[in-house]
């Protein structure tokens, strides 16, 4: 086969706007699994956020989590990378963030919720106050965030999100620096940034699934939609965007498919199988 393996973002990608893999979808990846193709997950979310659907899909290799800070083997259930935040770094970036008025969020890498650490008053007119709502379930709520320092948790993640000057103000200061600082996306005047420990992002989880599942990097496959995709689709041997996605991440793939309204996945999966028939 010209490609081994094919790694899909969820949001935006594999997920519908429903949040669903739909049948069709489901289907498509099956039928590749059935015909010898490696398929698995590279994702921002938290491993309990993705489980659902890393298990629906019935991936029992390696898949990647949180820009790859966790990368976890299924079946059995393994930890194979983990990248957690040192303590006097993890102060200096809240306290930064702080001072340049963004709102932080810490996750921990626990298997089950809660696991995020947030402050009770978040910003209620935020373009992401979806995304703080969400986490509420998941969350322990703290009147200050920089208490959570003094538990004995380990945190491998940072999210902040403000305005979208203030964002680059942070980047500024801490590029270069022993983190890893992904921009996910913007909407309304406002970034929302990810930050983790040294040597995280959707490349590196390419770079660990091709030596774990011993496909060289031209034999991979990224399909994605986001600006922390961006790495990634660069780096595989093609790289797929969606037709939802920004322009600025189009204008660096190889190949644009159909939006994920539009059961894009499936169809390129599709396509896919379909010529490697007519080799056969």
């Amino acid at each position: 086969m010209k490609y081994e393996l094919i790694v899909f973002d969820l949001d935006g990608t594999l997920l519908d706007p429903a949040k669903t893999i739909t049948s069709r979808a489901l289907k498509a990846i099956k039928s590749a699994f059935a015909c010898g193709l490696k398929v698995t997950i590279s994702t921002g979310r938290t491993f309990p956020s993705a489980k659902p659907y890393v298990e629906a899909l019935g991936i029992k290799g390696l898949v990647s989590f949180q820009n790859s800070a966790l990368m976890l083997s299924f079946d059995p259930l393994e930890v194979y990378r983990l990248v957690n935040f040192p303590r006097e770094r993890l102060l200096e970036v809240l306290l930064t963030a702080k001072e340049l008025g963004l709102f932080p969020m810490l996750f921990t890498p626990s298997f089950t919720p809660p696991y995020i650490v947030m402050e009770k008053e978040f910003p209620s007119n935020s373009p992401f106050l979806f995304y703080f709502e969400k986490s509420l379930p998941n969350a322990f709520l703290v009147d200050n965030i920089i208490e959570a320092l003094n538990w004995s948790l380990s945190f491998n993640e940072v999210v902040l999100v403000g305005k979208t000057e203030k964002v680059v103000e942070f980047v500024n200061t801490f590029q270069g620096r022993d983190v890893s600082l992904i921009l996910n996306s913007k909407a309304g005047g406002e970034a929302f940034l990810e930050v983790y420990g040294p040597g995280c992002s959707k490349e590196i989880s390419l770079r660990y699934f091709s030596e774990f599942y011993g496909v060289p990097l031209e034999k991979i496959v990224f399909v994605g939609d986001n600006l922390n995709d961006i790495d990634a689709i660069r780096c595989a041997g093609l790289g797929v965007a969606m037709d939802n996605a920004p322009e600025e991440v189009k204008r660096e793939a190889d190949m644009i498919i159909p939006s994920n309204a539009s059961d894009g996945v499936a169809c390129f999966l599709e396509d896919i199988l379909d010529e490697e028939s007519k080799v056969l």
